[in-house]
Parts: C-alpha cells; sequence; structure tokens
C-alpha cells in the first residue's frame, strides 16, 4: 500500500460558542498526499470536525512563551479536547487513517478492474441482473 502524509487543517476562523459552554469551536479536516510527492494536499472522507476548546485552555495556551510555544500549546489545546463537543472524534489515529486510505486504495483498484471487465465484455450502464 502506498504510505501517505497526513496534516490537519484550520478551515477557517473559529468562533466562539453562544451556548454558555465557554468553549471556542474550530473547524478541522485532515488532509492527505502520496508521501514524498509534490500533489496538492486532499481531504480524507468522513474527517471533518468541530472541535471545542474551553477559553480557559486557549488564554493558557496563548499567556506566555514565544510564538513557536505557544502554538506549540495551541495544538496540544485542540488535541487534548478532541471530545469535548457533543460529538466524539473517532478513528483519527494516524493508523487508523492510513488503514483508510489504504482501503479506499484497493477500492479504487477493485472498481478498475471491474469497469474494465464491464468494457471488455461490451455492457453499457445501467446493467440490470439478478442474483
Amino acid at each position: 500500500m502506498a504510505d501517505y502524509e497526513k496534516m490537519y487543517r484550520l478551515q477557517s476562523a473559529p468562533t466562539a460558542r453562544n451556548d454558555g459552554s465557554g468553549c471556542v469551536d474550530h473547524d478541522i479536516w485532515m488532509d492527505y498526499r502520496l508521501e514524498g510527492s509534490d500533489d496538492p494536499w486532499a481531504p480524507v472522507p468522513n474527517k471533518h470536525k468541530t472541535i471545542s476548546v474551553p477559553a480557559t485552555d486557549i488564554e493558557a495556551a496563548l499567556g506566555s512563551g514565544t510564538n513557536s510555544q505557544k502554538v506549540t500549546a495551541y495544538k496540544q489545546a485542540l488535541a487534548t479536547n478532541l471530545n469535548t463537543q457533543p460529538e466524539p472524534i473517532t478513528s483519527w489515529t494516524l493508523t487508523q487513517v492510513e488503514a483508510q486510505l489504504d482501503a479506499n486504495d484497493l477500492a479504487q483498484a477493485a472498481l478498475g478492474t471491474f469497469l474494465q471487465f464491464v468494457d471488455d465484455i461490451g455492457v453499457s450502464f445501467p446493467v440490470r441482473f439478478a442474483v
């Protein structure tokens, strides 16, 4: 299977919640591309979530240190609060994402084999059949 580079993307400026939770929502996507390639980054299917971070965590992350330390602390605040919002984030470990991308590659290859077979036997869609 192919190896992939994976990155997170903050899609837009975070927004303050107005439900009394004291949290700030972050629109996060996971992107990927073939490892070592210059291909454009593409979103990993079904890896788009809102991460709610308490305002106190944000203030603490940005409260002191160098800009680099603040960035690191902010990323840690996002990671720490993956499940703060009502919908928990599941299957976002790098191993799980790699398995998903590998399975997508297998499905794409199988589709190509099937479409070639359909073309070889001269069938066109829609195809009616009984099992």
